[in-house]
């Protein structure tokens, strides 16, 4: 088992904050999205899409720190299936980001009501959608489903041997 250190608990902080943070945000955009919207609501979903920005590279960089540089061996993660899964997830996440974010930009640029095409909610509510798959993925992850031998779920803590109370009540004799 990897040793648990303060800068992998800050780490592992950082990304929740991110990831909680990517969902604040989404949920967010996608109420302030309406049929028909004036330049301040635009401004108010621009903002909050800058946060989204924001808080996705917090999300991505503190998660790439735990995938090679604090934490689980690397390894853990890369001969894992459902980390690529989820990476890849994330990416998708990414790549629908930005749809809103074009249509935003143009709507601040032209300055009066602006009506948007369904592609923005849409694209918002599959990013949605895909958040909430990702939490499995992680918690799957985590537990060492998707690595195919022992070796590698060491560190996992799905390879690990329990201590018998036997075993306890020795170690506490010595």
């Amino acid at each position: 088992t990897a040793p648990i250190t303060m800068t992998t608990e800050l780490v592992r902080y950082l990304h929740f904050l991110g990831i909680i943070g990517i969902a604040g945000a989404l949920v967010s955009q996608h109420l302030l999205i309406k049929k028909e919207m004036t330049p301040a609501e635009v401004k108010r979903a621009s903002v909050v899409n800058a946060i989204y920005g924001v808080r996705a590279l917090l999300a991505l960089g503190a998660g790439v720190a735990l995938w090679v540089a604090v934490g689980k061996p690397k390894e853990f993660y890369t001969k894992n299936g459902l980390f690529h899964a989820k990476f890849g997830l994330y990416l998708l996440l990414g790549g629908l980001s930005i749809v809103p974010t074009l249509f935003l930009r143009r709507s601040r640029a032209a300055g009066a009501n602006v009506t948007p095409p369904k592609s923005v909610a849409m694209a918002l509510r599959f990013q949605l959608l895909i958040l909430l798959v990702m939490p499995l993925l992680a918690s799957l992850m985590a537990a060492g489903v998707g690595l195919k031998s022992a070796d590698d779920r060491v560190g996992s803590g799905a390879a690990e041997t329990e201590v018998t109370p036997e075993e306890g009540a020795d170690s506490d004799s010595e």
